[in-house]
């Protein structure tokens, strides 16, 4: 009872402040209990779970934090994450999650290009700036302003 009446107290903070919206991660189920009595019971999404598993002190919770502290470190240095055991066992996979991961790999090598392709475009513009407006033949090479040069 200890344990619900903390957890409960942690998701009225959590809600207080605004880290989460009550609407946003509550769904409201009717339930039958085995006696045939309907009761009306809140679930919580997952961003609600972790939020308190941030907050609570206990053993399971501090190797939640341990967890997520070695997942949040993994994607912070390497910019992605694998789930060695899950692709492993196929557990939660669904039968296109290798056709969305590959779709997901080549539009982020089409951004790569596109970012590049900018750079290119930059750069290429500057060399056509110069080449238009210095001329080999005019005084100065075509310069029409200088470093340090006082304004007219």
């Amino acid at each position: 009872m200890r344990c619900t009446l903390t957890v409960n107290e942690h998701l009225k903070n959590i809600f207080s402040s605004e880290e989460l919206s009550d609407e946003a991660v509550i769904r409201k189920f009717r339930i039958t209990a085995a006696d045939g009595k309907r009761y009306l019971t809140q679930l919580y999404n997952l961003d609600a779970i972790i939020s308190v598993g941030y907050r609570v002190n206990s053993v399971r919770a501090t190797q939640f934090r341990q967890w997520a502290t070695e997942v949040l470190r993994e994607f912070a240095i390497k910019g992605h994450l694998l789930d060695r055991k899950r692709l492993e066992n196929g557990a939660f996979l669904g039968e296109d999650y290798f056709e969305r991961l590959l779709a997901e790999i080549r539009e982020i090598r089409l951004s790569e290009r596109r970012f590049y392709q900018k750079i290119t475009d930059i750069y290429s513009t500057a060399v056509e700036l110069i080449a238009r407006r210095a001329g080999s033949s005019a005084p100065h090479m075509g310069l029409i302003s200088w470093e340090r040069a006082r304004s007219r």
